[in-house]
C-alpha cells in the first residue's frame, strides 16, 4: 500500500509537470506569434491605440495592453489597466525597454493559476504587453486529484487483497510444519532451512529438559508422598507451594490440591501459625503438638536463597512411638526400682536383726529361709529383665530350626507339674505331632510363661488346656484356664511390662507382670499375633498364631 501510494504520487507529479511544461511552451509560442503579428500590423497604423480598439480582440483569448514610456496604459482590452499603478515594475516591460522584448510568469490571485506576460517595444517607443492566464503546476495536479484518490483507494483494496492471499500462501506451508514429525519438507523455503533446523534442535533440547524436569519432579513427589513425615512448602506470602499426603493427614484436611492457597486452608493452630510467620521473617521455631492420639513434633524453618528469604518449610514428625517408649522407660525404671526395693528391704531387715544379735538361734534359720526366698525372687526378676532386654535388642538369639512343637510342650509341662500339683490343677495337652520352624529356646519360654500364668491364676482344682492346631497353614497355640479371669478394662494393657490386673494377687503368687510382655516379644519375633479372650470369673484364653 505504501509503495502504491508513493508510485501514484510520483507518476501524478511527473505527468503534471510534463503537462504543465508542454502547455507553458505552447502558451509562450502562441503569445509571441500574436505579438509579432500585432507588431507588423501596428507598423502601418498612425495611432496604435485606435487601431487596437478597431481590431476588437477579446481579452478572453489574450489581454493586450499598450503602455507609454512612463508606464501609463494607453489601451487595455480588458479594461483592467486602471488597477495597475505602474507597468514599469513588470519584469517583462523592463526587459522590453532594455533589449526590445521580454517575458515573465507571475502568479495570479486565483489559486492554482498563473499569468504569462510578453512585452515588446514598438517603433514609436511605446510598449505592447500581452498576457494570458494558465493553470499552474499545482492546478494541473489538482485537476487530477479526484482520479488520484479513486485510483489510490482501488490500489489499497487490490494491495490488501493480494497481500492477504500471498501471505496466506506463503505462511500456509510454514504453519503446516510439524517439528514432531520428521516427514515435513525440510527444504520448503531454502531461506528458512537454518531457522527450522535451529527450532527443531531447540525443541528437542526443551523436550529433553522438560522430561528431565518432569522426572525430577515425579521423583521428588514420590519421595515426599512416601515420607511418613508431613512436609509443607510455603512462599513468602504464606501460600502453599507443595504439601504431601502425610501433611494433609496431620492437618486433618480432605483437600487433595491445595497448591496456591493460603496456609490457613490447612493450619488453624494459632501457635503454629505464629511459628510460620516468624520463620518467614527469618526466625526458625519448633512446636510439640497433640493431634488426636499422636504426639507430633513440628519444625518450622525459613527458606533462604542468597540470604534472601523466599518462604518457609514445615516438617511434621510423629514422635508417638518415642514418647510412648520414653513413658514406658520411665514406668519401667519406676517399677524395677519398686520391685527391687521390696525384697531388698526384707533382706536388709532380716540381716540387721541377725547382725544385731536380736534373733534367737531358732529364728536365724527361719530368717535365712526368708532371705533365700527373696534372693531367688530377685534373681528371677533380674533374669526376666535380662531376657526382655535380649528380646528388645535381638541379641544372643539362636537361629530358627525345625523341631516338634508338641515334644517341646511336653518338656515344659513336666517342669510345671510340681506347681500344678500344689494347686491341684490338671493340665490337658493331647496334641498330635506338630513340626515347626522356630527358635526352640524362645518357644520354650513362651510355653512356660503362658502355662505358668494359667496355673498360678487358676482356682484350686481347676484345669489348663493347651491346644496345638494348624489353621490356614499357620501354627496356632491356645492356652485356656478356668481361673479368675481378667476384667475387660485391663485387656488393652495386659501385655505391658510390670502391668498386673490384680497387683495384690500377683504379689501373692510371686508374679512381676513380665510374663505376657515376654510372650508378646517372642510372638513379634516370629511375625505372629497374640490375642486374649477373658471374662472375669470365667477363665482366660490366650491364643498365639505363628506367622
Amino acid at each position: 500500500m505504501l509503495i502504491a501510494f508513493i508510485s501514484i504520487i510520483s507518476i501524478a507529479l511527473f505527468f503534471s509537470l510534463q503537462s504543465y511544461n508542454s502547455s507553458s511552451r505552447q502558451l509562450e509560442t502562441g503569445i509571441q506569434n500574436q505579438a509579432w503579428f500585432l507588431e507588423k500590423s501596428l507598423s502601418h497604423a498612425t495611432n496604435a491605440a485606435d487601431y487596437l480598439a478597431m481590431l476588437g480582440l477579446s481579452a478572453d483569448q489574450c489581454q493586450i495592453t499598450l503602455i507609454d514610456r512612463v508606464g501609463k496604459a494607453l489601451f487595455d482590452n480588458s479594461n483592467s489597466g486602471a488597477q495597475v499603478n505602474n507597468y514599469l515594475d513588470y519584469h517583462a516591460v523592463k526587459k522590453a525597454i532594455e533589449i526590445g522584448q521580454g517575458g515573465e510568469i507571475r502568479p495570479s490571485a486565483t489559486l492554482g493559476t498563473e499569468t504569462y506576460y510578453f512585452a515588446f517595444q514598438l517603433k514609436d517607443g511605446n510598449i505592447l504587453l500581452l498576457s494570458k492566464p494558465q493553470a499552474s503546476i499545482f492546478g494541473v495536479f489538482n485537476k487530477n486529484l479526484l482520479f488520484l484518490i479513486i485510483a489510490f483507494l482501488f490500489l489499497i483494496f487490490l494491495a490488501a487483497l493480494i497481500s492477504k492471499r500471498l501471505t496466506q500462501k506463503l505462511v500456509a506451508p510454514i504453519n503446516q510444519i510439524d517439528l514432531t514429525n520428521d516427514d515435513y519438507d525440510k527444504n520448503l523455503y531454502e531461506e528458512l532451512t537454518p531457522f527450522i533446523r535451529a527450532m527443531a534442535k531447540q525443541k528437542e533440547q526443551i523436550g529433553n529438559q522438560w522430561l528431565d524436569m518432569e522426572s525430577r519432579a515425579n521423583t521428588i513427589k514420590a519421595i515426599t508422598d512416601g515420607m511418613q513425615e508431613g512436609l509443607i512448602l510455603l512462599d513468602q506470602d504464606e501460600k502453599i507451594l507443595s504439601a504431601n499426603s502425610s501433611a494433609l493427614r496431620f492437618c486433618s484436611s480432605s483437600e487433595h490440591d491445595c497448591t496456591g492457597h493460603n496456609v490457613l486452608l490447612l493450619i488453624r493452630n494459632v501457635e503454629l501459625l505464629q511459628c510460620v510467620r516468624l520463620a518467614i521473617k527469618g526466625e526458625p521455631g519448633t512446636l510439640l503438638m497433640e493431634i488426636g492420639a499422636q504426639s507430633v513434633q513440628v519444625f518450622v524453618n525459613p527458606i533462604k536463597h542468597k540470604d534472601i528469604i523466599k518462604g518457609a518449610i514445615i516438617l511434621f514428625m510423629d514422635i508417638t512411638a518415642q514418647a510412648k517408649a520414653e513413658k514406658i522407660r520411665k514406668e519401667f525404671s519406676a517399677n524395677v526400682s519398686h520391685e527391687l526395693k521390696t525384697p531388698l528391704t526384707t533382706i536388709l531387715g532380716y540381716a540387721e536383726l541377725i547382725h544385731a544379735g536380736m534373733a534367737e538361734e531358732e529364728d536365724i534359720l527361719r530368717f535365712a529361709g526368708k532371705i533365700e526366698i527373696e534372693v531367688n525372687r530377685l534373681i528371677s526378676l533380674i533374669e526376666a529383665i535380662i531376657n526382655l532386654a535380649e528380646l528388645d535388642e535381638n541379641n544372643n538369639i539362636k537361629q530358627k530350626e525345625d523341631f516338634d512343637l508338641n515334644a517341646l510342650l511336653a518338656v515344659v509341662i513336666e517342669r510345671i507339674k510340681p506347681l500344678a500339683a500344689e494347686k491341684s490343677v490338671k493340665i490337658i495337652a493331647d496334641n498330635p505331632h506338630m513340626p515347626v520352624h522356630a527358635n526352640r529356646s524362645m518357644m520354650e519360654e513362651l510355653f512356660f510363661n503362658l502355662i505358668e500364668n494359667a496355673v498360678k491364676y487358676n482356682k484350686f482344682g481347676g484345669e489348663v488346656e493347651v491346644k496345638l492346631e494348624e489353621v490356614e497353614r499357620k501354627i496356632q497355640i491356645s492356652v485356656s484356664d478356668s481361673g479368675m479371669g481378667i476384667p475387660a478394662e485391663h485387656h488393652d494393657r495386659i501385655f505391658e511390662r510390670f502391668y498386673r490386673a490384680d497387683p495384690s494377687r500377683s504379689k501373692k503368687t510371686g508374679g512381676f507382670g513380665l510374663g505376657l510382655s515376654i510372650v508378646k516379644h517372642i510372638v513379634n519375633y516370629h511375625q505372629g499375633t497374640v490375642e486374649i479372650n477373658s471374662e472375669e470369673g470365667k477363665g482366660t484364653q490366650v491364643k498365639v498364631t505363628l506367622g
